[in-house]
């Protein structure tokens, strides 16, 4: 009986090592996305000054929150992370020059999809590709979408597209927040 105890003890602290240790890469992780999001709105901010100084041009600045899409390669041998604007638009495919999203996979097409924002919704677009992609949100939506076929993106969608699996994650940053 004592070395029962023994044992369960045993593994319950190992589940509780291994629970934090995933916490904490979590955490990591979101704050590198942050971090990233963060360098792209001074960037933006950067320009905006370089390119109008004391505001002569009367263009309104950016704003300093901004929506995000974090895109992150899930079952790739290179694992790839990206931090986009979510008003800029996204183009994904197999073309490594012009694509934002770089697949190499021959099933992928050369400008395979886009990912853009309307009206504070981030939605993807399939742009005539052979093979289309699909969307998986949660447990039982799953959604084909063919050449041309626009969907809304939410938080924690999975793309699937030919061999590669993306996952999304949208968020609000403001700079000031970091």
């Amino acid at each position: 009986m004592g070395i029962l105890i023994i044992v369960l003890t045993v593994l319950v602290s190992a589940a509780a090592v291994v629970f934090a240790v995933v916490r904490h890469s979590r955490k990591t992780e979101m704050l590198r996305c942050r971090v990233a999001a963060a360098n792209l709105i001074r960037e933006e901010l950067l320009n905006y000054s370089l390119n109008n100084p004391l505001n002569k041009s009367g263009a309104d600045a950016p704003c300093e929150t901004r929506c995000m899409i974090y895109i992150k390669t899930i079952n790739a041998v290179k694992k790839q992370k990206f931090v986009f604007i979510a008003d800029k638009t996204v183009s994904v495919g197999r073309d490594a020059e012009q694509s934002n999203v770089y697949i190499n996979d021959n099933s992928v097409s050369k400008k395979h999809c886009l990912i853009f924002a309307r009206n504070n919704e981030v939605y993807i677009k399939d742009l005539g590709s052979n093979n289309g992609f699909c969307v998986q949100r949660g447990l039982f939506g799953s959604y084909q979408i063919g050449s041309g076929e626009t969907i809304r993106l939410k938080d924690n969608d999975t793309l699937i597209i030919c061999s590669a699996e993306l996952k999304i994650k949208l968020f609000c940053f403001n700079i000031n927040d970091l």
